[in-house]
């Protein structure tokens, strides 16, 4: 294996592979074996949840970090209790390799095509969560019909 940084950020097809290949041997970060495109999109909603839940937390430990006496700044870290910055170290421990795994994993779904309605459904589920930060008319068009879809599969 060589030491040099790679070229570019973008993930190749051969890395994409290799990466899912490898991750359910990394250790301390289970990856179901996944098949299927609904077991894949279960998988990525899961892990997108997650980093939500933890990225909340996160958001809720930084909010006593801010120095009540600085005027709004935040305090430096030794100033913070130690629980509230060894908890945030955790949680950004965390969400590297579960945001890496949701980008793989969406990599990964987008090169699989959908063969059935369930599959079409289920994608257009993913997708739903990714718009649904922005809300609009956009992602309730995607919303509305992996609901629909959904409901028709099954």
């Amino acid at each position: 294996m060589s030491d040099r940084e790679p070229r570019s950020m973008r993930l190749s097809r051969r890395g994409v592979l290799g990466t899912t290949t490898a991750l359910p041997v990394l250790p301390g970060l289970s990856v179901p074996d996944v098949h299927s495109i609904g077991d894949q999109c279960t998988d990525w909603l899961a892990v997108n949840r997650e980093i939500e839940r933890l990225t909340l937390r996160w958001a809720s430990l930084e909010v006593p970090a801010i120095n009540p006496s600085g005027g709004g700044r935040l305090s430096l870290s030794e100033d913070r209790p130690a629980h509230i910055v060894d908890e945030m170290a955790r949680i950004d421990d965390q969400l590297g390799p579960l945001e890496e795994r949701r980008e793989i994993g969406l990599e990964v779904l987008a090169k699989n095509p959908a063969r059935t309605v369930q599959d079409v459904a289920d994608k257009l589920k993913v997708a739903a969560c990714m718009l649904d930060g922005e809300g609009g008319p956009i992602h309730e068009i995607v919303a509305e019909a992996a609901n629909i879809l959904d409901a028709r599969a099954t």
